[in-house]
């Protein structure tokens, strides 16, 4: 049982550590030399971070965001270094997060989190190479040959988390649909001491000076720090022109600063035509572009990983049949389709003043609803919050003891909830909860089943994984 990984990013090693909770063995191959020094993406969800606790990393993630934990207000200023004329207030959404979920969001900058994913995934056994590349593969009925570095490596399946330019997807000829470029752009990661201007925190401040509009993000409130310029084409500035940008955009025209990394990017709204070619499988980037707006797309990848572990993880151990994986694109794609819409709607409200409407985050994060093979009666709704338990939603948050959320208690395997003491003799883990009937739970936390009366669950189970299903397969 194998899984080659192409790309060592945020969302390969995601993929990777959740495999490995599963006891899979992959192999992450990344082209660069380490994991980013780019802090890329820095806001991570609710429900991200329910994942992340469900990996026991949450502690961890939090205290390497630390730092930024009390940024929360937007500015609008001419350049940093005068006062804004226009300042949004955007208190925390702790609160209203823990009305729905045990772990609120959280801030860390990509470069932060990816060294803990990397060290928790080779903890569970894999392989990460870097400084390596997937040079070509070949599909064949019963397994793929993925050559790596002038080897061929035998796997179960290719999972190309190889990013918006995935060579895997352009070379299965899947195309990615959407409203395409909006607008191309440059970030530019420097170091400077520019401390004296975060004795106010703010998570953004946009920059309207001529010469250096932007936007300026704040990595650790002191000296690491980010600028996205706008640009008319994509574009590579010289270490002059991003000084000098950056010298204007700060008000400080003596700053001393070191250019860490230099990344243009495009801000796309865009899904691939499908998820999955035989025994290949697009995560992240490489199957959905999602605009800045609303911080959804690394969110949305991490997401993905999640959601096709386990049943990888199922289908590995004979406990589901292939068609399981079906259900990764049925589930995922239209959430992804529904989230890059939601980065649009944001993206022309407050980019260009449309008036648009769009949901709250909240709705956008939790009020999806999965319908596909591996549900059990979905009835299709709009996005809806709260989450109720409805088939095909995220599993309703409840303490089940002073510490302990009904995400807590989930594992790799199906768990179930119930309202009274008529499933004692359930094949899974069985929890008492505050809820009206029993639901049935999958290993990534969303309702397979709900029903008033005791059922039978092996049955059940098997007809939703495609196989028949045994409660006694090894646990990890």
């Amino acid at each position: 049982m194998s899984v080659v990984i192409a790309g060592g990013g945020l969302t390969g090693l995601s993929v990777a550590l959740f495999l490995g909770q599963h006891g899979i063995r992959t192999t992450v191959v990344e082209r660069h030399k380490t994991t980013s020094i780019h802090p890329k993406a820095r806001g991570f969800n609710a429900r991200t971070m329910e994942i992340l606790r469900g990996a026991g990393l949450e502690a961890q993630v939090r205290e390497a965001g630390a730092v930024l934990r009390d940024n929360h207000d937007l500015l609008f200023c001419e350049t940093l270094d005068k006062p804004p004329f226009r300042r949004i207030e955007a208190p925390p959404a702790v609160n209203p997060e823990l009305a729905v979920s045990p772990a609120p969001s959280a801030m860390c900058a990509q470069d932060e989190l990816e060294p803990i994913l990397l060290a928790a995934a080779v903890d569970l056994g894999a392989d990460v190479r870097f400084d390596s590349e997937v040079q070509g593969f070949r599909q064949r009925d019963d397994k793929v040959e993925v050559t790596v570095d002038g080897e061929v490596i035998e796997a179960d399946y290719l999972i190309a988390c190889d990013g918006a330019r995935s060579e895997i997807r352009e070379s299965l000829g899947i195309a990615f649909k959407g409203d395409g470029s909006t607008f191309p752009s440059v970030g530019i990661s420097f170091r400077a001491d520019l401390k004296d201007l975060t004795e106010d925190p703010f998570i953004i401040a946009r920059t309207f000076h001529p010469e250096a509009p932007g936007v300026m993000l704040p990595i650790n409130n002191g000296d690491r720090w980010v600028f996205h310029v706008r640009v008319n084409e994509p574009t590579q500035f010289t270490d002059e022109q991003c000084k000098r940008l950056i010298r204007t955009a700060t008000g400080r025209p003596e700053l001393d600063i070191e250019l860490v990394s230099v990344l243009p990017w495009d801000a796309t709204s865009a899904v691939a035509e499908k998820y999955r070619q035989g025994r290949v499988f697009l995560v992240g980037d490489a199957a959905h572009l999602v605009p800045p707006t609303g911080a959804f797309g690394a969110n949305t990848g991490i997401q993905d990983a999640h959601n096709l572990a386990w049943k990888l993880a199922f289908v590995l151990k004979g406990q589901a049949s292939e068609h399981l994986l079906d259900t990764y694109e049925q589930e995922r794609k239209p959430v992804a389709e529904m989230t890059a819409d939601q980065a649009m709607r944001r993206l022309r409200a407050w980019e260009q003043h449309s008036g648009e409407e769009y949901e709250d985050d909240l709705v956008v994060i939790f009020g999806s609803q999965y319908v596909s093979s591996a549900i059990d009666n979905a009835v299709p709704r709009p996005l809806h919050l709260p989450t109720d338990g409805v088939p095909g939603t995220r599993v309703p948050h409840l303490w089940l003891d002073e510490t302990t959320s009904t995400l807590d208690v989930i594992g790799q395997d199906f768990t179930l909830f119930h309202g009274d003491g008529r499933w004692h003799e359930s094949p899974v883990k069985a929890h008492k909860a505050d809820i009206q009937g029993a639901m049935l739970v999958r290993p990534d936390g969303y309702v397979a089943w709900r029903g008033e009366e005791p059922a039978d669950l092996t049955e059940l189970i098997a007809k939703l994984t495609g196989a028949a299903y045994d409660p006694r397969h090894e646990q990890l």
